[in-house]
């Protein structure tokens, strides 16, 4: 069966390839045809399968002979970093996103390709075309949310040869979750906490899950140096009144972290209405 063609395909059509050749042929006929740009996103093992299926491969190097604009996203592992080395040299753009599943990629942004995650080296064993116009558009959408999330792909190359840790913003809104995260790096600590409460309610109930206990431990045996800035309570949350209304056995908790004003546990106050 003949390969299916952006230029022939209706406007309006989506089809689905199943045998390896007339993938390969329907592939090969899309970087021949592509005129402008063309944005892919691919996981881990597609720098690899790129390389080594050579037909591929210089058809990509092509695209830049062409003036075709490439960006490609992946994942760079310490696995394919070497592909990803020679990816770089024949694309435009290469940049990295964890964790990325199966592969997909726009055309002159009139054409969609995906296809399932494949075996190393191999073609895929499904491969989908389409030029529904809402569908083009919504996958350019997500392609262009996916780039503006990624990173050069030559700073992973760095963080994963010199063994740096990955700088990262997450949210965690689970509260469990926050409380495990929370103590277990202030118990990785090894020389320096520096903690900023902003209420004192969130430092009285850290108090009550064993914050003294552990700041004790950490000052004892690793000697490490702990700071904590606090609100003073307000006028209708008087630490007085509070404490009270809790046990005896908390009271004397905080009345410990109080007195406590060595030069390795230090607390000071700021002033209240700070925002987390």
């Amino acid at each position: 069966m003949p390969s299916p063609s952006i230029r022939e395909i209706d406007e309006q059509t989506t089809t689905v390839l199943y045998d390896t050749e007339d993938i390969m042929k329907s592939a090969l006929q899309l970087f021949s045809e592509v005129k402008e740009r063309i944005d892919v996103c691919a996981d881990y093992k597609a720098p690899s399968s790129h390389y080594t299926i050579k037909s591929i491969w210089n058809a990509i190097k092509d695209l830049k002979f062409k003036g075709v604009r490439t960006r490609f996203i992946t994942e760079v592992t310490d696995k394919n970093i070497f592909y990803c080395k020679e990816l770089i040299k024949i694309v435009d753009e290469l940049r990295h996103l964890d964790e990325i599943k199966g592969n997909f990629g726009i055309a002159d942004g009139i054409e969609y390709r995906a296809s399932p995650t494949a075996e190393e080296n191999k073609p895929p064993s499904q491969y989908v075309i389409s030029t529904v116009k809402t569908i083009v558009e919504q996958q350019q959408y997500f392609f262009d949310m996916l780039w503006a999330k990624s990173i050069p792909a030559n700073q992973r190359i760095m963080e994963i040869e010199n063994g740096l840790e990955r700088h990262f913003i997450k949210t965690i809104d689970n509260p469990i979750q926050i409380q495990k995260i929370f103590l277990d790096i202030t118990s990785s600590a090894s020389f320096e906490i520096l903690i900023v409460f902003a209420t004192f309610n969130e430092f009285f109930n850290q108090i009550k899950n064993g914050i003294v206990e552990l700041f004790s431990k950490l000052s004892t045996s690793k000697g490490v140096m702990i700071k904590i800035l606090i609100p003073y309570p307000t006028t209708n949350y008087s630490h007085d009144n509070y404490i009270s209304q809790d046990s005896s056995n908390t009271q004397e908790k905080i009345e410990e972290i109080f007195k406590q004003n060595k030069d390795d546990q230090q607390i000071q106050h700021i002033l209240p209405n700070i925002k987390s």
